[in-house]
Order: structure tokens, then sequence, then C-alpha cells
């Protein structure tokens, strides 16, 4: 089904260069089991449909985020070079850019990501925290840099996605968890809403 989503666009210049940051605001459920719930960060389109799949989405979390399966339009930053290495927990102001590993270009699980104590790299079960991705916004192999909060759980807390932005500019750097004021500028409000109906008219077509 066709999530409801919060986008806002702004231009601004705290990446040392004009830039176009999308933001959804959403609290998205992660179900307990093989299916999970299936996403696509550029449209905020959801499903937890088995038979649907990857069909108009780029990730999938399941086993409350304790285990995620994404395509080569969606890739987390992850601890090592391999598909099946753990997603590494990024922290508020830590910057997602080419510095980071995110993987082989093609479908990976995760698994290791999780615990249920603090570390440096492992998402604590039950508390938000950080990951990195790099997106295949216009499926032309150019990425765009984003981030998103989630919650993973080990145990019987809820887990959620709760927001994520990405820069439009591909291979620009964006910084985790800053989402720009309202009153940035208008212009870029008016630019990213040329760009939601763009894809909805390419999805419709």
């Amino acid at each position: 089904m066709k999530a409801l989503i919060v986008l806002s666009f702004f231009v601004t210049a705290s990446l040392g260069r004009s830039a176009v940051i999308v933001w959804a605001n959403q609290e998205i459920a992660i179900p307990n089991s093989s299916v999970g719930v299936y996403l696509n960060p550029a449209t905020g389109e959801t499903h937890t449909s088995e038979s649907i799949g990857f069909s108009n989405t780029a990730v999938n979390f399941f086993f409350r985020g304790q285990a995620v399966l994404s395509t080569e339009d969606f890739l987390p930053a992850r601890v090592g070079s391999g598909s099946l290495d753990p997603i590494r927990r990024l922290h508020p102001g830590d910057s997602v850019n080419g510095t980071l590993t995110f993987g082989p270009q093609g479908n990976g699980g995760s698994s290791g990501h999780v615990s249920t104590v603090a570390s440096l790299d492992q998402f604590e079960s039950g508390v938000p925290g950080y990951l990195g991705f790099q997106l295949d916004l216009n499926k032309n192999g150019q990425y765009v840099f984003g981030w998103m909060r989630v919650t993973f759980s080990s145990g019987a807390e809820e887990a959620l996605i709760h927001e994520w932005a990405y820069s439009t500019t591909p291979a620009q750097e964006i910084i985790v968890g800053v989402v720009p004021e309202p009153s940035t500028c208008l212009g870029g409000f008016l630019w990213g809403c040329l760009v939601m109906a763009f894809h909805r008219k390419r999805k419709r077509g």
C-alpha cells in the first residue's frame, strides 16, 4: 500500500554548497515476522506483502529490525565490505559520505547489528539509533547519501522506522540528524514539490 509521508524540501548552505535535502518524518512499524515491512525511501511507499516483495521498494526490515535485506538501490553503511556484514550504527553529527563502507551492490542481508547493551557500532535493543545509506534515487547508478533513525529490537520492545533524510545531489555528504529549518529557502520547497510531482508522474507512467 502507499504510505502517508511528510516530505520537506529545502536548500541549505550548511554542507558547503547549495543542496536540496528531502526529509521524511513518519512512524513505520517493523513487525516481528519474516516478512516485516518493505520501504521505498524515495517515495515513502511501504507494504507488508511477501508476494509483492521488492516491487517499487528498495529495503526490507524484518524480525523487528534484527534482519535487513536491501536491493542495489539502497545500500546501508556496514562494518565490513560483505553483503552479510552488520549494519553500522551512526551517531548524530556523523557525516554520511564516501569514506563509509556500503558493501557490494546487489541483494544482501544483515545480522548481528542489534545488542542488548550499547556499543560503538551496534544498535541497542529498543533504543533509537541512526544508520547511513546510499540511495540510487533515479536508478541511473548515481547514489545520493542519507541517514535514517530507527529503533531495532531483539526483545519485546516495539521496532520502528522514525524518519530519514537524504541529499538529492549525488555523492554529496549529509550530516546525521540534521534537518534544515523551513525558513532556509522557500525556493527549495517549491523545487522539491516539482521533484515529488515528477516521481509521481513517472510512477503512474
